[in-house]
């Protein structure tokens, strides 16, 4: 309780608040500092990738005009089985943008077990090859997708160094 000379009544104020040791009163700052954070680490981890399709385009499944209905059923087939290893297996020895070789590498193969007979054979993977030349250069689209490796891998670096050093 103060009293007030001049006006000769007495005034009931609160203690003025102290302020707590430590806290600097910055106590919305360190939630905004995560949240950019997370923001900046979703953004980084989701950017475009160049992906070959998971259909074919139409030019790899062309057939020959002098296919029968039978052959032809058998062929597209044959191409989905060779589309599927370029997409499982070559798109990753093979990057965007890159050119393929005149002959098919090793990889580039089917499984003659559920095709015909005609699948396995060096003429036709040779023929599905040079298909496949034909339409990689169009054959990618854009897919968004969680990619965290920039973030990972220098840590795993790190972590190496760190016990080959011990």
């Amino acid at each position: 309780m103060e009293e007030n000379r001049c006006e000769g009544y007495t005034v009931n104020r609160p203690k003025p608040k102290e302020r707590r040791k430590g806290t600097l009163g910055l106590w919305p700052i360190p939630p905004i500092f995560l949240g950019v954070l997370l923001s900046l680490f979703v953004y980084r981890s989701t950017r475009p990738q160049m992906r070959l399709a998971a259909d074919p385009p139409a030019k790899f499944l062309v057939g020959r005009p002098d296919w029968g209905a039978k052959r032809r059923e058998a062929e597209q087939r044959i191409a989905r089985a060779y589309w599927d290893c370029a997409v499982e297996v070559i798109q990753w020895r093979y990057s965007y943008g890159s050119i393929l070789p005149p002959t098919p590498p090793a990889e580039f193969r089917v499984d003659a077990g559920t095709l015909p007979k005609a699948a396995a054979a060096p003429e036709s993977r040779d023929y599905y090859w040079q298909r496949l030349r034909a339409v990689w250069p169009v054959a990618w689209k854009e897919v968004y997708g969680w990619e965290t490796g920039w973030f990972f891998e220098p840590l795993k670096y790190s972590w190496s160094r760190v016990v080959k050093g011990l």
